[in-house]
């Protein structure tokens, strides 16, 4: 169960909430609560949705900098 929310996880187009999680997981087969997914995640280290939705602004923001930077030199 934990290999596929670690899939999941990396293979989400946006950041998916702990239900979101939960309801893909019992798509898959896997009954488990929000709060599971919660607890689950944490151990493994995976951020909550709001932190990994602000680390990908953060990875854009970086990437259009570079962009303008190298077009300036």
């Amino acid at each position: 169960m934990q290999e596929a929310l670690r899939e999941l996880n990396a293979t989400e187009s946006y950041p998916l909430s702990n239900e979101e999680l939960s309801q893909r997981l019992a798509a898959q087969g896997y009954a488990v609560a929000w709060r599971t997914i919660t607890k689950y995640r944490k151990q493994m280290g995976i951020l909550a949705r709001h932190q990994r939705t602000r680390q990908r602004q953060l990875a854009n923001a970086g990437q259009q900098l570079r962009r303008f930077i190298s077009k300036k030199t």
